[in-house]
């Protein structure tokens, strides 16, 4: 599994912020930026190696959201995968397949490959409904969500899957899913106005889903809901 990683620190220093390979729309980082970076990406190389792939998936993803670097999210969904999260693999790697630019053939063979395999174990929920920005709450690292108005898309694992949906002034709405491997289903699911027009529930701050390849929707993770 861990044998594409060279492909993420295979030179002995970082590049300069002005040759940093970027997704387009992203600014150029900063040379302290990119440094930071590529400490963090060796580091989580180093953990990989080890067979700490969860502390290694937390160095991976601070180095991506510094550099932007799109090869990172190759190195993520390996790592995703390695810890049996199916629908956040699946994600890094469409996103690193959809990357416009030069990709080598290894590397994209490779990552089609596992693409294949962690797409295998997920499904799709394709949510409708009737208050906008609605927040949803998923199982911790079960699935990735975007979209935005009235609609959600939802990347999940397939199998029996939590989720809800809460907004002030409005009752939460909690759910229960059972979802087969390469299912794509679509559901409404309503928010009723909250007696006296207040919510007994109290959203956090919003954790966005990483790697995100649409404008996210409020998302937050939980072991439990």
């Amino acid at each position: 599994m861990l044998g594409c990683l060279v492909f993420l620190v295979g030179h002995a220093s970082p590049p300069p912020a002005s040759e940093a390979v970027l997704v387009p729309g992203h600014s150029v980082p900063s040379g302290r930026a990119m440094a930071e970076a590529w400490r963090l990406a060796q580091r989580g190389q180093a953990l990989a190696f080890a067979g700490e792939a969860r502390a290694a998936l937390e160095q991976v993803r601070r180095a991506h959201e510094l550099s932007s670097d799109p090869k990172l999210l190759f190195q993520a969904g390996q790592l995703e995968q390695e810890l049996g999260n199916f629908a956040r693999a699946t994600l890094a790697f469409e996103q690193f397949l959809t990357w416009p630019g030069p990709v080598l053939k290894s590397e994209r063979a490779a990552a089609v490959r596992l693409l294949r395999q962690s797409s295998a174990s997920t499904a799709r929920l394709n949510l409708q409904t009737n208050v906008q920005g609605a927040e949803i709450e998923l199982e911790g690292q079960r699935g990735v969500a975007s979209g935005a108005g009235f609609v959600a898309y939802l990347l999940l694992d397939a199998g029996e899957r939590r989720i809800a949906l809460s907004k002030p002034g409005y009752e939460t709405r909690t759910l229960t899913v059972e979802l087969e491997p390469g299912e794509v289903r679509s559901l409404r699911v309503d928010l009723d106005k909250a007696v006296g027009g207040r919510s007994e529930t109290k959203p956090g701050k919003p954790r966005w889903a990483l790697f995100s390849p649409t404008r996210p929707v409020g998302v937050r993770h939980t072991s439990a809901l």
